[in-house]
C-alpha cells in the first residue's frame, strides 16, 4: 500500500514539477479559501488532506477517523453520512455542526464515491466549506426577526383582537335590542357579527403564525399537543402527544424552529407514510431535550421522498441554526422516526453557549 503523502509534501512536489500547471494553480487558489478536501478510504480513514483547519499540519489526520479527531456524538453525526454514500454510491450534501476546542463550527459537507477501475466503491472524497460566519450572522438575524414577530403579535392580541371582539359585543347587544322593532335591521347587524368573528379567527392564525409556541413553562408542550390535534383534523390520522420530564423552551428560537421541524415531521408522515397514527414526543433528560416523531406507515425509501427533499433540508437547516442533532430512520412501529435531540446548554434552555 503506498503511503499516503501530506498536503504540504504533494504541493511541493507539484510546484517543484511544474509551478504553471493547472493542478498547482489550483491548490494554490484553495489556499485562500476556508474550503476543506479530503478523502478517506472504505474504512473512512484519512488517506488525504488539503487546506485542513483542524489539525495544524494535515499528515496528522492521516490512517486516523472521525472518531480519532472529533467528540463521539460529532464522530458519529459525521461519519453516517459517509457510510451512507459508501453504501450507495448516491454523492451528499448536508450542513453539519462539530464542537472543536470549545466551540461550534458549521460546515457544507458534499460527500462523493471513489471508484477503482472495476467500478467498486473504494473511499470517498469530501469538500467541507466553513460557514460558521454566515451560520452565525443568520442565527442573529433568525432572532431579531423571531423577536419583531413576538411584538407584532403581541400589540394584535392586545390591541386589534380586542377592539374587535369589543365591536362584536356592541353589535351583538345592538342586534337583540333591534329584533323586536326593527327586524331588517337587525339581520344585517347580525351579518356584521358574523363578519367580525371571521376577522377574529383571521387575527387569531396570523398571530399563532408569528408566535406558535408560547414562552411561558408550558407553552411549548400545550403548542405541540395542539399540533397532534389539528394533525388528527386536518389530516384524519390520529396523532397523540405525550411529554416526559419537564419540558420547558424559554427561548423564542429554539422554540419556533424545534416547532417546525416537528410540523414538517407530522406533515410528511401524514401526506406520504399512508400511516395509520403517528405520535409526537418529547422527553427531557439531563442536558438534551429530544423531540420525536414516529409513525407506522411506510418507510422512508417505500415513500420515494427520500431525505433529500426540500423540506428534509429545511428541517436540518432549522436544526444545524439551533445546534440541534436531527436524525431520520426507522421506527419501532415499521415507519419513519425523525428525532431532533437539543443541547440544553443551548441560549434558553438553561445556560449558556456550547
Amino acid at each position: 500500500m503506498t503511503q499516503p503523502r501530506s498536503e504540504s509534501q504533494l504541493r511541493a512536489q507539484l510546484v517543484a514539477s511544474d509551478p504553471t500547471t493547472e493542478l498547482t494553480r489550483f491548490f494554490r487558489a484553495m489556499k485562500g479559501t476556508p474550503v476543506i478536501l479530503f478523502e478517506q478510504d472504505a474504512e473512512l480513514r484519512y488517506t488525504w488532506v488539503f487546506n485542513s483547519e483542524l489539525v495544524s499540519e494535515p499528515s496528522e489526520a492521516l490512517g486516523k477517523t472521525d472518531y480519532d479527531l472529533f467528540a463521539p456524538s460529532d464522530a458519529e453525526r459525521v461519519s453516517a453520512v459517509k457510510r451512507a454514500v459508501l453504501a450507495t454510491g448516491v454523492p451528499s450534501r448536508t450542513e453539519l455542526r462539530v464542537d472543536w476546542e470549545g466551540t461550534s463550527r458549521y460546515y457544507h459537507l458534499s460527500v462523493g464515491p471513489i471508484r477503482d477501475t472495476a467500478g467498486a466503491i473504494v473511499g470517498v472524497t469530501c469538500a467541507a466549506t466553513n460557514v460558521t460566519d454566515h451560520a452565525e450572522l443568520e442565527r442573529a438575524f433568525v432572532e431579531q426577526q423571531t423577536r419583531k414577530e413576538q411584538q407584532v403579535a403581541c400589540e394584535l392580541h392586545d390591541t386589534v383582537a380586542q377592539e374587535l371582539m369589543g365591536i362584536q359585543l356592541l353589535a351583538r347587544s345592538l342586534t337583540g335590542r333591534l329584533a323586536a322593532t326593527h327586524a331588517a335591521e337587525s339581520a344585517q347587524v347580525q351579518e356584521l357579527v358574523e363578519l367580525l368573528q371571521h376577522a377574529r379567527e383571521h387575527i387569531r392564525r396570523i398571530i399563532a403564525g408569528l408566535r406558535p409556541v408560547d414562552l411561558d413553562p408550558s407553552g411549548f408542550s400545550a403548542a405541540l399537543d395542539e399540533m397532534a390535534t389539528w394533525a388528527t383534523r386536518v389530516f384524519g390520522v390520529p396523532c397523540t402527544f405525550s411529554a416526559s420530564g419537564t419540558i420547558a423552551v424559554g427561548d423564542a428560537v429554539i422554540a419556533t424552529q424545534a416547532y417546525y421541524i416537528a410540523r414538517e415531521a407530522v406533515t410528511n408522515a401524514a401526506r406520504h407514510a399512508v400511516a395509520s397514527r403517528i405520535a409526537i414526543d418529547a422527553t427531557a433528560s439531563e442536558g438534551f431535550l429530544t423531540l420525536a416523531v414516529r409513525d407506522d406507515g411506510r418507510g422512508m425509501d417505500a415513500r420515494g421522498d427520500g431525505t433529500r427533499g426540500m423540506g428534509l433540508r429545511i428541517m436540518r437547516h432549522r436544526a444545524a441554526m439551533i445546534r440541534a442533532d436531527l436524525e431520520f430512520g426507522a421506527s419501532a412501529e415499521g415507519g419513519v422516526a425523525v428525532v431532533c435531540t437539543i443541547p440544553c446548554a443551548t441560549p434558553g434552555l438553561g445556560g449558556g453557549r456550547r
